[in-house]
């Protein structure tokens, strides 16, 4: 993160207006910084670069909207974020320790 800011703040186009180079690798430092922060795009981009990351971004375009919920895919034995979901509880089942059951889906990466 701290290289990212460094970097960010360095080629901001608000800092350099006109200079076509700086916006260009401002555009690339920020490709960059999404794909770390992703784990689904670092996978893809670990896999076969950033050809396999922009194929992965036109198969689904709905993917950022969805990636919250879904927890953004894994696959394998990589383990992705923890799913959460909303249950309605009253305060006596969670003083109890009762367990309830649902059902969800959620999006693969197949590979």
């Amino acid at each position: 993160k701290k290289a990212y800011r460094k970097l960010s703040r360095e080629y901001h186009p608000d800092r350099n207006q006109g200079d076509e180079d700086s916006a260009d690798k401002f555009r690339k430092v920020s490709e960059a910084y999404e794909i770390l922060n992703n784990e689904e795009k670092k996978f893809l981009y670990d896999a076969g670069g950033m050809a396999m990351v922009q194929q992965g971004d036109q198969a689904d375009p709905m993917q950022d909207m969805f990636a919250g919920f879904f927890g953004g895919g894994g696959g394998g034995n990589k383990k992705g974020p923890d799913a959460q979901l909303r249950l309605k509880v009253t305060l006596e089942e969670l003083y109890n320790g009762e367990e309830k059951q649902t059902t969800f889906a959620r999006r693969v990466v197949c590979r």
